[in-house]
């Protein structure tokens, strides 16, 4: 999700890869653009302290028991984890079923930017049609 999961976990979610179809504010839908990355289904939690997640995906590395700096403490079985760290962020979640990934983060942030859009027609950070959510970022 964020650099610092990204670090944690190789991410199964290739953000460059996505295409912006509605976004309300703080969450967005977008799809994947490419058909070999969007097989399986991931997803991720943060609430406060509490990360959660899950990952049936295609060359996705396991979720194992990992210590590093970033968690207080991280318990894995392979296909889903669940750690407690400093909060971050007050809520985000990160939702992939195939070709759809849903995206949702209070406060927004580079990952999950602030996106206003219908109908595959983005009109906010940028105007266009099947933007690329990397387009959306902030700077």
């Amino acid at each position: 999700m964020s650099d610092t999961a990204k670090n944690d976990h190789k991410d199964p979610l290739k953000e460059s890869d996505l295409l912006v179809c509605d976004g309300c504010i703080c969450c967005a839908s977008t799809y994947y653009n490419k058909v070999p990355d969007c097989i399986g289904c991931s997803g991720k939690l943060e609430f406060l302290c509490l990360v959660t997640e899950q990952c049936c995906k295609l060359g996705a590395a396991p979720l194992w028991c990992t210590s590093d700096d970033k968690h207080i403490c991280q318990i894995g079985c392979i296909l889903c984890s669940w750690a407690l760290k400093s909060p971050t962020t007050l809520c985000k979640v990160q939702n992939h079923i195939c070709c759809y990934v849903f995206n949702c983060a209070l406060p927004t942030d580079n990952e999950i930017p602030c996106i206003i859009a219908a109908c595959c027609l983005m009109c906010y950070p940028e105007c266009g049609c099947c933007k690329p959510l990397k387009k959306a970022e902030k700077s």
